[in-house]
């Protein structure tokens, strides 16, 4: 975890260079209802609840994400961020935490040894222009690597894959509702593990599954739809978002509602 904590006193020290203005620290809370969880092109299981809490202090924000599934065969999940903006682009660090993937079986969340916990870091960089986003994603520390064989995989001998995802956004209105559109693209292969699919003559038959593709690929095609509710003082914004993958050839439709208190 030494990179994370460099690179969290980094954004820190950033941040502070902006003390003067002094501005009070704004605190949000959400809670999200899906149908399904979709993230950048893959299905991460049926209905769950994800609620979230975040503080703004300047341009700089810390938030806190959890999944909490329905079905107990699905992933849970706890991502950390610490993001900053200056002008136009916006910088950010997460830590991704999901229950299945440390080596040992044993979901621990206090373990970060890269090769066996199921802790993930990733830095991001991205720029806005006026209805447009654009933005990077890179894994930096933790359980991303790819390998050639079982062999590799069992000895955790496989290098770092460094998967990376580059997405480009529009938001916009129209008809009375808020529109999100989104093209995810990864450049290379990213990080995979490999699973016994089948027997072949008594032999196992293997076959590699990879984090979002084994190649140069566009894993995200997506538009979201939202309508704006109110009750009392509580925002209710309820949403209905097609989300698809060209390269693995699925498509999901998700539908959802938040709840934000304040």
């Amino acid at each position: 975890m030494k990179q994370f904590v460099l690179a969290t006193l980094a954004i820190l020290g950033v941040a502070s260079t902006n003390m003067m203005a002094q501005d009070e620290p704004k605190a949000s809370m959400q809670i999200d209802l899906l149908s399904n969880y979709l993230w950048r092109g893959s299905d991460l299981g049926g209905i769950c609840v994800q609620p979230s809490a975040e503080i703004n202090w300047m341009d700089a924000t810390l938030k806190v994400m959890g999944s909490s599934p329905l079905r107990r065969d699905d992933p849970k999940e706890i991502d950390v961020t610490l993001g900053y903006k200056y002008d136009n682009f916006n910088f950010g660090l997460t830590d991704y935490w999901q229950s299945g993937l440390d080596y040992d079986g044993n979901d621990l969340y206090f373990s970060f040894n890269p090769r066996r916990s199921g802790h993930r870091l990733e830095a991001n960089i991205g720029y806005t222009y006026h209805i447009f986003t654009f933005q990077a994603y890179t894994m930096i520390f933790g359980n991303d690597y790819k390998y050639k064989n079982m062999q590799e995989l069992d000895a955790r001998k496989g290098k770092r894959a460094f998967s990376t995802y580059i997405e480009a956004g529009a938001n916009f209105f129209w008809a009375g509702i808020d529109w999100d559109a989104r093209l995810g693209f990864t450049p290379f292969a990213g990080a995979n593990t490999i699973k016994q699919v089948g027997e072949v003559n008594g032999y196992p038959l293997m076959k590699k599954e990879y984090f979002y593709a084994d190649g140069p690929s566009i894993v995200r095609a997506s538009a979201r739809m939202t309508k704006h509710f109110k009750l009392g003082e509580i925002k209710c914004p309820v949403f209905a978002e097609l989300h698809t993958n060209p390269y693995m050839k699925t498509a999901n439709f998700m539908v959802g509602v938040s709840v934000i208190p304040f």
